[in-house]
């Protein structure tokens, strides 16, 4: 991999001077990787839908149903697994999904297998919307 910063210095100085070499196809392809880490955004946490199917432990949907008083364990399951498609990433590793709808935080720790997502434990509670509790 060639130095962007010298690759720039060819392309901006080739024009019109026969002194200096044009860059190939791989050089403008590495100053094109370094502009972009240079200039774009950071990108923003993944969802756990991004990192495949997302599966619900059977010990999962029930710490979920303790906690949120659903009828059956598969009705939990159905729930939590629509609030975790759109869980986020957190810097501990664990995965949080809030919901203002729902008035649910949910946070959960998740076992990723290949395609598969599988969330092993969670912990829910009421969210905290303009400083009170539901």
């Amino acid at each position: 991999m060639s130095d962007p910063i010298k690759t720039s210095h060819a392309i901006l100085t080739a024009v019109g001077q026969r002194d200096h070499e044009l860059p190939v196809d791989e050089d403008l392809a590495d100053l094109a990787r370094a502009y972009v880490a240079l200039v774009a955004p950071p990108s923003s946490k993944r969802k756990l839908s991004e990192v495949g199917a997302v599966y619900i432990s059977e010990a999962a949907a029930a710490e979920f149903r303790a906690a949120e008083g659903h009828a059956t364990v598969e009705a939990a399951r159905r729930e939590l697994t629509t609030i975790m498609l759109d869980a986020k990433e957190a810097s501990d590793g664990s995965w949080q999904s809030r919901r203002r709808s729902t008035s649910l935080a949910v946070s959960a720790r998740v076992a990723v297998e290949g395609r598969l997502a599988v969330v092993t434990h969670v912990h829910s509670r009421a969210l905290t919307v303009h400083g009170r509790r539901r």
